[in-house]
Formats: structure tokens, C-alpha cells, sequence
């Protein structure tokens, strides 16, 4: 099982990228990943996603580098791994 201690935020459930983890295949890291590090508030808009994770700690961000670097501001936060 695959675990890592923050919490994912992503895009709104009916979104392409939020889709990879609810809709992921039994025993995939997706689904690993879906159960032990995201909830309903997990899925968001993207810019609320990105606050959530620079504001809080423990927080991650799944989705596109583009939309993290379409605000300067953000992209100066968030480190991009």
C-alpha cells in the first residue's frame, strides 16, 4: 500500500485529472492514493486547490503545471515536483 502523509487536492470530480483518482482501477496506486489521501474536499477549482495548498500544511496539488504557473504569485508558492 502506498502512502504519503499529505493531503492531494485536485480539480472538481467531473474534471479529466480528478478522474484518474476516482475512477482508477482496483489495487492502482490511484486508488491507493483516492482512499488514504483524498476526501470531498480534496476536489475543488483549480485556484482554490492551489490556496488550499499554500495556506495549510500537508497539502499537495494534482493537476496541471500550467495552471499552477498562470499566476506568478502561485507559482512562486508551490513547489513543483
Amino acid at each position: 500500500m502506498i502512502r504519503f502523509f499529505f493531503r492531494l487536492n485536485s480539480y472538481p470530480r467531473s474534471q479529466y485529472f480528478a478522474t484518474i483518482f476516482t475512477q482508477a482501477n482496483l489495487n492502482t496506486v490511484y486508488e491507493s492514493i483516492l482512499k488514504n489521501n483524498m476526501d470531498e474536499s480534496s476536489f475543488n477549482n483549480w485556484n482554490e486547490s492551489l490556496t488550499k495548498t499554500i495556506n495549510q500544511p500537508r497539502q499537495a496539488f494534482g493537476g496541471y503545471q500550467d495552471d499552477v504557473s498562470a499566476i506568478s504569485v502561485t507559482a512562486c508558492k508551490v513547489s513543483l515536483q
